[in-house]
């Protein structure tokens, strides 16, 4: 470890393709210390929606290798997220995919359906 970098707790989920948040007004975080780092070296898609007090997302630089799609409710919530590394935030910038609302999750898969579509 390089001096300067502080020590960081891990959890890793190797076999999760996608992870959602679905209104959860009263999340604030994933953990109770900042310095939880989540793997999720599978996952394709990660969608929070409604979740306005979630603060911080627990990812580091290589939490996410194969991560296609970030899909959030609210542009300025992003924007207010705290990051421990910018590069994680710039990188998650790429991949945002912005919906206004979603009605249900589909059953047949891990993504939320449009309202257009139920």
């Amino acid at each position: 470890m390089e001096s300067g970098d502080v020590e960081k707790d891990k959890a890793s989920h190797p076999f999760l393709k996608g992870f959602s948040l679905f209104y959860l007004p009263k999340l604030s975080s994933f953990s109770g210390s900042d310095s939880l780092v989540v793997d999720w070296p599978s996952a394709k898609s990660l969608t929070v929606f409604e979740c306005p007090n979630l603060k911080r997302l627990p990812l580091g630089t290589h939490s996410v290798p194969k991560l296609e799609t970030f899909t959030i409710w609210d542009q300025e919530w992003f924007n207010k997220l705290e990051w421990d590394d910018q590069r994680i935030k710039a990188e998650l910038q790429t991949l945002l995919v912005l919906k206004d609302n979603f009605s249900r999750v589909d059953e047949d898969s891990d993504e939320p359906a449009d309202e257009d579509s139920a």
